[in-house]
């Protein structure tokens, strides 16, 4: 019901000497309300991902926490789901405590690179986050223009 036109453009480009380009690309959402069946203020339920997440890492870490964690998850259902805007789902991101907390847990294999959860949170004109790219410019041949060589430099 909610629909978005999405931008795509190449920028940070770097004209390499083997006849590449090295560039980043930024994605830019807009809503478009007009196409739209309801507005990004529009209360919606969802899984809970951090508790979920959380759960999961935790059983697999620590399976002698497996019964407590069984336990509090039961207690209160409602952790599963929660009733959010569009917009903070979607782009701007969901403060949530126990995020808080597992941020303060210091695991090398617990790695959290975010402060809020959302979908799509970081992405909206981001310049880095689909990676770096070098592809074929075709000044070698057309055969070979727009043949991906790199992503993030492998």
């Amino acid at each position: 019901p909610y629909t978005f036109s999405e931008v795509h453009e190449r920028v940070n480009l770097v004209w390499n000497a083997n006849n590449t380009v090295t560039y980043e690309q930024r994605r830019t959402w807009h809503f478009v309300p007009e196409l739209s069946k309801g507005t990004l203020d529009d209360q919606v339920t969802n899984l809970n991902v951090i508790t979920l997440n959380a759960a999961h890492f935790l059983r697999n870490t620590y399976p002698l926490l497996r019964p407590l964690i069984n336990i509090f998850l039961k207690t209160d259902g409602s952790l599963l789901w929660k009733n959010k805007p569009v917009r903070e789902l979607l782009f701007e991101g969901v403060k949530d405590p126990l995020l808080d907390l597992l941020k303060t847990i210091n695991s090398t294999s617990l790695n959290i690179p975010f402060d809020k959860f959302g979908w799509f949170v970081g992405r909206n004109l981001s310049d880095t986050f689909d990676g770096t790219f070098t592809m074929r410019t075709g000044a070698d041949g057309l055969e070979s223009m727009g043949f991906l060589t790199q992503w993030n430099g492998s």
